[in-house]
């Protein structure tokens, strides 16, 4: 019964959200990979530190941000000098439009392997490298992602609209009696 019920609930949410564009462009759901450098201004460190910078120490971290930048162009390896003067808990990570707005008008621009300039953001300051401009399994996940959520919407909005027609109650009294053998 409950194998039925599960194949049922599936049919209905398969046939439910059937109108749900599933041709999702590279274009809207690509993913670049970058490596970044951030002086924190603000927010817990890759140490657990909390930072919480007044206005005379966050030009401090600008003029640090400014000097690691100036490093980094000239740097053998960028990851690991990254690495070695990050605030952040990673020095990698890919993303896409509109997951990273601070961040994302410099970094599409950039050309692969260049490093671009100090970014200031809420939080800090990031100097960002581009690996990848284009990440091909991270924007296939990214594509099946925003389908998946594009499902979902549906589904809970024609949810909500049937389940207001029934109201669903329930006997706690037997839900209390079954006994899962833990």
């Amino acid at each position: 019964k409950v194998l039925s019920d599960n194949y049922l609930a599936e049919k209905v949410f398969a046939i439910t959200t059937n109108e749900v564009n599933t041709n999702i462009s590279d274009e809207d759901a690509k993913q670049i990979k970058v490596e970044q450098i951030m002086v924190m201004t603000e927010g817990v460190d890759k140490n657990g530190n909390v930072i919480d910078m007044d206005d005379t120490q966050k030009a401090n971290a600008e003029v640090r941000a400014n000097q690691l930048h100036e490093a980094a162009l000239t740097a053998e390896d960028f990851n690991a000098f990254a690495s070695s003067n990050t605030d952040a808990a990673y020095v990698d990570f890919t993303f896409g439009k509109g997951q990273m707005p601070e961040l994302e008008s410099v970094a599409f621009a950039l050309q692969e392997g260049e490093i671009s300039s100090v970014i200031p953001t809420s939080t800090g300051y990031v100097i960002l490298k581009l690996v990848s401009g284009y990440d091909e399994d991270a924007t296939r996940l990214r594509k099946e992602q925003i389908i998946e959520e594009e499902q979902n919407e549906v589904f809970a909005s024609k949810y909500e609209v049937w389940s207001a027609e029934y109201k669903v109650t329930q006997d706690v009294a037997k839900w209390e009696k079954i006994s899962f053998g833990f």
